[in-house]
């Protein structure tokens, strides 16, 4: 995939695009020069995306060193994996909302508990044990390309104000691709750095939390209700985590919201045909026009798939039941 020149946005703020070692789109992330000169996203954590940041920022004048704050739209680690680097290289507090530290370290630094959770809610969905382990050794793969600092953290709250560079930021509370997801507005400019709860050509895959009793929940609910808030702001750009910018935003929600309506009828209709179907069956489903079943497939088509019958179940279109412990869906 070709690399998009690094270009400025708005006065103050160079966009860069920084190459991803999987299979997604380039990751953009936003230098902000100024007072405080800020960094929003850090690409992943390996040495050749440092070099690369840091190459891109001295043809405008800069350098890596310079950056004195990093703030997070969300801790996914094509968006975070620098910034423990960034970290201890020159100090740089990281910003990011409570939920998703919260979220990140049970990902990043689990506990037994956490692990025994996350077991119980992957064979729920119908997976095999070994399944369940190849998803565990993808969580420890991924693990290997950053972690968030275990210092220097800053949690951030809806209503904070935040100096980048020489601009002011709100932050907006957007869980759903995440569960702690951040877009901050820049009011001045009507500009929305909307990380990947806003892309161009996809809706992002949902987040699936454990609750207090360890069971799965999924993000997409939340998604949703996210996307209704934005369509409040008057936006003129938004610069995306990946793929190209936007300048109209509600309507790139609205497609969204019809993705998403489309994808629920395929679920009614296939249980309609079917029967009472366990998750990954219904993900089979799901990915069958996709052509694909890599386990980092499986797992991004699981958490769709749980977010779609979340919502269908929240219309009481859908119902599920626990049989010997994997949920079972079936049609009202």
């Amino acid at each position: 995939m070709i690399q998009p020149a690094s270009r400025e946005v708005f006065p103050g703020i160079i966009h860069i695009s920084l190459p991803v070692p999987f299979k997604v789109e380039p990751v953009n992330v936003y230098f902000l020069a100024g007072e405080i000169p800020t960094i929003i996203d850090t690409g992943v954590g390996t040495e050749r995306t440092f070099e690369w940041l840091d190459k891109e920022l001295r043809t405008f004048g800069f350098a890596a060193k310079e950056i004195r704050q990093v703030i997070l739209t969300h801790g996914h680690i094509d968006h975070s994996g620098l910034s423990g680097k960034i970290h201890r290289l020159t100090g740089s507090p990281v910003l990011l909302h409570a939920s998703e530290w919260k979220e990140m370290k049970q990902v990043q630094y689990p506990t037994a508990e956490n692990l025994k959770d996350q077991f119980r809610a992957f064979r729920s969905w119908g997976l095999a044990a070994d399944q369940v382990k190849q998803f565990d050794s993808m969580r420890q793969a991924l693990n290997k390309l950053g972690t968030l600092p275990l210092e220097g953290i800053r949690l951030l709250n809806e209503g904070d104000v935040i100096q980048a560079g020489d601009h002011l930021l709100k932050p907006i509370f957007c869980p759903g691709h995440s569960a702690g997801s951040l877009c901050y507005y820049l009011t001045a400019g009507k500009v929305l750095f909307c990380g990947d709860h806003i892309l161009a050509r996809i809706s992002p895959n949902p987040c699936v939390v454990l609750d207090k009793k360890g069971m799965a929940q999924s993000g997409l609910p939340m998604y949703i209700d996210s996307l209704d808030r934005l369509a409040n702001y008057d936006v003129r750009m938004c610069l995306t985590g990946h793929g190209n910018s936007l300048s109209d935003l509600p309507g790139r929600i609205a497609a969204i919201k019809r993705e998403h309506a489309e994808r629920q009828q395929r679920f009614l209709a296939y249980l309609g045909e079917a029967g009472p179907c366990d998750l990954l069956q219904l993900t089979r489903v799901f990915l069958a026009d996709l052509g694909k079943d890599r386990v980092e497939d499986l797992f991004l088509g699981m958490r769709e798939a749980v977010g779609q019958v979340s919502l269908l179940e929240q219309k009481n279109l859908i119902q599920s039941e626990d049989v010997a412990g994997v949920r079972q869906y079936s049609l009202q």
